[in-house]
C-alpha cells in the first residue's frame, strides 16, 4: 500500500469536512474553522497513517512529500502534540535532523513551535542553532517556544536574546524574557527591572514588583 497516496485521500476528505482547502490553510494556518480536527470522523485513520510515514521515513528519510505530510499533520494536530510525540520518538539522527530543519521553516506557525519544543526535549546539542532561526520567527509565540528552549539549552544565549526582548511589542515575549534574566540571576536584570517598571501590561509591572520585593 501507498501510505503517501493513502494519508492525501485521506486529508482530502478531512478538507472538505472541515469546508476549506488546503491551500487555504497553508495562507493562514490559524483558522478557526478546523481547531477542532479530533471532531473529524476519520482522524484517529489521519493519525495512523502519519504515525507509518514516520515509520518509512525512520529507514528512508530522503522523500520530501513525506516530510511535507508529516509536517501538516503535526501542524494540525497541535493541540494534543501526538505527531510531535511520535516523531520524537521514531526519529533519529539524519531522519529527525531533516524534520526538523524542514519544520523550522514550515508554512505553519503551529509546526515551527513545536520544533523548538521537540530541540527543547532533546538531548542533540548541534540542533540548537535552529532556535536561533526560530527566535527570528515571524510569529510571536515561535519567538517564545524557541527562548523558553533556549533559557534550558543555551541559558548564556537566551539571556542575551531575553535583554533584546524586553523592549518587544508583544508583551508576552517581554514577560518570558523578565522571568529568564530574573531565573538566571542576570547581571542586567535591575537594568531589565527599571525598563519594565512603568510597561502598559499591569501583568508585567506586578512581575517587576514581585521580583524586586525578593532581592
Amino acid at each position: 500500500m501507498d501510505f503517501l497516496q493513502e494519508l492525501n485521500r485521506e486529508l482530502d476528505e478531512f478538507w472538505s469536512w472541515a469546508e476549506t482547502t488546503r491551500e487555504a490553510y497553508e495562507r493562514d494556518s490559524s483558522s478557526s474553522l478546523i481547531e477542532d480536527v479530533c471532531l473529524y470522523s476519520e482522524w484517529d485513520k489521519i493519525l495512523h497513517l502519519t504515525g507509518v510515514i514516520i515509520a518509512e521515513l525512520a529507514t528512508n528519510p530522503d522523500s520530501e512529500a513525506k516530510i511535507q505530510a508529516v509536517l501538516l499533520v503535526m501542524a494540525l494536530n497541535n493541540e494534543d502534540q501526538d505527531i510531535l510525540d511520535r516523531c520524537e520518538e521514531g526519529l533519529h539522527g539524519e531522519a529527525a535532523w531533516q524534520v526538523i530543519r524542514r519544520g523550522a521553516v514550515f508554512h505553519a506557525y503551529e509546526t515551527r513551535w513545536q520544533i523548538a519544543e521537540w530541540i527543547r526535549r532533546s538531548d542533540q546539542a548541534e540542533w540548537n542553532g535552529v532556535l536561533e532561526t526560530l527566535l527570528k520567527d515571524d510569529d510571536k509565540y515561535v519567538q517564545r517556544r524557541a527562548l523558553l528552549a533556549m533559557a534550558e539549552k543555551l541559558p548564556s544565549l537566551a539571556d542575551e536574546y531575553a535583554l533584546e526582548k524586553i523592549k518587544d511589542e508583544d508583551f508576552m515575549l517581554r514577560l518570558v524574557s523578565l522571568r529568564i534574566l530574573n531565573e538566571h540571576d542576570s547581571p542586567d536584570l535591575n537594568e531589565s527591572l527599571d525598563f519594565l517598571s512603568e510597561d502598559p501590561e499591569p501583568l508585567i509591572r506586578r512581575e517587576v514588583e514581585e521580583i524586586r520585593s525578593l532581592l
